[in-house]
């Protein structure tokens, strides 16, 4: 699988993570932040901010998991611990 996304890919996705983010937590945000004694536009406003750095945190962590090469056992190369000592012991 090719895991190669450009740096200005990585930014149009985020980019793009935080007006989703934006878009849903705006609209919501009076529902969200009103029990907290805030008015109709500070909601909106809590819920924007809080949408865009939520939307910015799970496209970066989507970015991280997605580029993530696999660990090297994971490839099958074992190293034993009969090998590694015979490798030092007698070199």
């Amino acid at each position: 699988m090719n895991h190669n996304v450009t740096r200005e890919m990585a930014t149009v996705i985020k980019g793009l993570g935080i007006a989703f983010g934006e878009c849903i937590f705006g609209v919501y945000g009076p529902f969200l932040f009103n029990r907290f004694g805030f008015n109709d536009p500070a909601s909106a406003i809590f819920g924007v901010m809080s949408g865009a750095a939520i939307g910015y945190g799970v496209t970066a962590t989507a970015l991280h998991f997605y580029r993530h090469e696999p660990a090297t056992w994971h490839l099958g190369h074992r190293v034993s611990p009969g090998g590694w000592l015979h490798a030092h012991l007698h070199g």
